[in-house]
């Protein structure tokens, strides 16, 4: 089900996924870091590289590792983490979990993902963000479909994902947003802005052909977690700018809508526009601006 009501069993059933990563016993920690290790390709050459930007992140940046450390693949992958200036106890919990790390101290989401290319060893790089939580498929996913439309012209491939309701919202509003978002994508096609959808927590792509549009490389950065209203706020993409690049020096977007490829996103996105609703007709306003 595109739309699913219910968060998947594989979240709920997780304790390490609802726990705060510095009450987790030493012992738990020292395992999740062993799986983490499977990212670790030593002078090999990766086929595929996980780039993941974060800023502030010690309240979620463990749940995505751990995700992607119960993912299964048949290739070697190397994980990178780019920490744009974070202020808390982000360094020591990627100190602690082993993980490649690279410090970057321009301020910005796409400083962060560009430094994240620029060091990237893999053919082909899978951006995702540190509030979301990932299938255990979800790296072989999209790394075949990459590579198996790549001779048909295609250079990038997003996902799909739902919201994971904080305490006090309903799954089954967020359902109905989704929804919602679905058929404005869907315009969005018809009016040949398929890159407009792609989004930086569901997105992979052909790293030398990211290299030869510049990157995520923008005049504006966005700042923080991008919340309207606040100093720094952006309101272009760092990804949507790279996926339009892409398709204008002539690659095509692969929309992959399997559940393999399907996420589970912090619902802290809907919640900055105050409520639910708020949200609902924010986004009807951008839908009816775009027909």
């Amino acid at each position: 089900m595109l739309y699913p009501l219910k968060v998947p069993p594989w979240i709920l059933n997780d304790a390490t996924l609802k726990s705060c990563f510095f009450d987790l016993s030493e012992e738990v920690i020292q395992k999740k870091k062993s799986l983490l290790n499977k990212f670790n390709c030593n002078s090999q050459t990766p086929l595929v590289s996980i780039v993941i930007p974060v800023w502030n992140e010690e309240d979620n940046l463990h749940k995505t590792l751990f995700s992607l450390a119960n993912n299964h693949f048949d290739f070697l992958c190397e994980l990178i983490v780019v920490n744009n200036n974070s202020t808390d106890r982000t360094a020591e919990l990627l100190n602690k979990l082993g993980v490649n790390t690279f410090f970057e101290e321009r301020q910005g989401i796409g400083f962060a993902r560009q430094m994240g290319l620029e060091h990237a060893k893999g053919k082909y790089i899978l951006t995702c963000d540190a509030d979301t939580l990932y299938p255990d498929t979800w790296i072989q996913t999209m790394t075949d479909g990459l590579r198996n439309s790549e001779k048909e012209g295609y250079t990038l491939v997003k996902g799909t994902y739902s919201f994971i309701p904080s305490p006090g919202q309903s799954r089954l509003i967020m359902a109905f947003y989704e929804i919602m978002g679905d058929l404005g994508r869907k315009i969005r096609y018809k009016k040949d802005r398929k890159f407009l959808t792609v989004l930086g927590f569901n997105f992979g792509f052909i790293k030398q052909k990211a290299v030869e549009v510049k990157g995520f490389i923008t005049k504006k950065q966005r700042v923080g977690r991008n919340l309207k209203g606040t100093p720094g706020y952006v309101a272009q993409s760092e990804d949507g700018t790279l996926a339009a690049r892409l398709v204008k020096n002539g690659g095509k977007l692969l929309d992959l809508r399997t559940k393999g490829a399907h996420v589970w996103t912090s619902d802290r996105r809907l919640l900055y526009s105050k409520n639910l609703f708020h949200a609902f007709v924010e986004r009807i306003r951008v839908y009816l601006r775009d027909l």
